[in-house]
């Protein structure tokens, strides 16, 4: 294939080996055709020219198999003078007589032997974007523990969690960045917890919660960037009325600092929590394709994979809620309808599964070191003393 560019006759600087160099224009006109003859699956070209007048850009220009006009252009324009800037030694300087230079590295775009992609498809392939519908099926359950200055008092607990999803595209305003998006999300969430416990302490059978999911979110691919929801739900023992209403929300950005390192920074909060927002940092650190570090919370997850449909993973979850008890129960007269949070840390292992595209089946087990009801405005509190282990179960399909 030919893959034709303008040279150009002007002259600059470029870089080479962490050296600058310098040397003089193109004899001739000011401005020249280069043809390049590539074979084989070559399918880039970097081309550097560097002189000692007016910078020459670096380019690089990705062309599709046999066409004369490039896919993709990418110019870094370098502003200084060698010959006059002081901060460069003069052994690195080269006399004005030298001939310009054109270098024509031919990228690295190989695919895999074996019937791998050809760089141009996986250039010109659609870009990923994020599932349109969806829905997952949480379940798990925590072995049985006793209660921190009650020995004689245990429980356990099972947990049940249900979300599905809709995603409408808005548009791609700002700030338009290719293969990017505003979506809006709508979707419903339910949760229940079921204790079984012994030993006549003050503390609810069970806890639950429906809501509904309202998101703003902005993709780039298949990637959140810029992320805004806000989640109104009915928080509850067995009894529904208008103080069970809460609305928690999040919001986030996250910045590429590096290609493979992404920096998260946001809010949390919740109407009914002892702390009704909270800081949310993290980052994803992509080691390289096997290896990522996920660390967000509240699942941070440092995660193997060893295939495109397999994953490893081990990590940490934060597990919290706030709910609104029943009245009239006997538990005492400042723990009627009384607000409780409900929380369990966790540090465990699982595996992961996506062997049929749509779906995702998850299973984890670890250990659940720190859990407790916590009646804040009452000053009351009963934790597990030590802890317990745990086994989660998750099944999922997204569209």
């Amino acid at each position: 294939q030919k893959l034709p560019f303008r040279s150009g006759g002007s002259r600059g600087y470029s870089v080479n080996g962490g050296v600058w160099r310098s040397g003089s224009g193109a004899e001739g006109s000011d401005e020249g055709d280069a043809i390049y003859h590539g074979e084989g699956r070559e399918e880039g070209v970097l081309i550097v020219g560097w002189g000692n007048k007016r910078p020459v850009p670096l380019c690089l220009s990705v062309f599709e198999s046999g066409a004369a006009v490039p896919i993709l252009v990418a110019t870094i324009r370098p502003i200084c003078d060698v010959n006059r800037n002081p901060m460069i030694p003069k052994f690195t300087r080269r006399p004005s007589s030298t001939r310009w230079l054109t270098v024509l590295a031919v990228l690295a775009l190989a695919t895999a032997a074996d019937g791998g992609a050809p760089p141009t498809e996986m250039l010109a392939a659609p870009a990923p974007q994020p599932a349109q519908a969806g829905f997952s099926l949480l379940s798990d359950y925590v072995g049985r523990g006793s209660f921190v200055g009650a020995p004689q008092a245990e429980g356990d607990a099972f947990g049940t969690a249900f979300e599905a999803f809709y995603r409408v595209r808005l548009g791609n305003a700002w700030p338009a960045l290719p293969d990017s998006g505003w979506f809006l999300r709508l979707g419903a969430t339910s949760e229940r917890f079921d204790f079984g416990q012994t030993g006549n302490l003050p503390l609810p059978n069970h806890l639950q919660s429906i809501g509904a999911r309202l998101a703003l979110e902005y993709f780039v691919k298949d990637k959140p960037g810029i992320f805004l929801e806000v989640v109104p739900s009915l928080n509850f023992e067995n009894e529904i009325g208008a103080d069970s209403f809460q609305v928690s929300g999040l919001a986030y950005v996250s910045y590429p600092i590096t290609p493979s390192f992404i920096a998260v920074l946001g809010l949390v909060g919740s109407s009914n929590a002892r702390n009704p927002i909270l800081p949310a940092v993290g980052f994803v650190w992509t080691i390289n394709p096997e290896w990522t570090v996920f660390a967000i919370p509240p699942r941070p997850r440092i995660i193997y994979s060893p295939t495109p449909t397999l994953q490893f993973w081990a990590g940490g979850e934060i597990l919290s809620g706030t709910f609104r008890v029943d009245g009239d129960t006997g538990r005492g007269e400042n723990l009627q309808s009384a607000i409780v949070t409900y929380r369990d840390l966790r540090a465990g292992a699982g595996v992961t599964y996506r062997g049929w595209k749509p779906a995702l089946v998850e299973l984890g087990a670890g250990y659940s070191f720190n859990r407790k009801f916590d009646y804040y405005r009452a000053e009351k509190g009963y934790a597990i003393d030590g802890g317990a282990p745990f086994v989660q179960l998750t099944v999922g399909l997204a569209f």
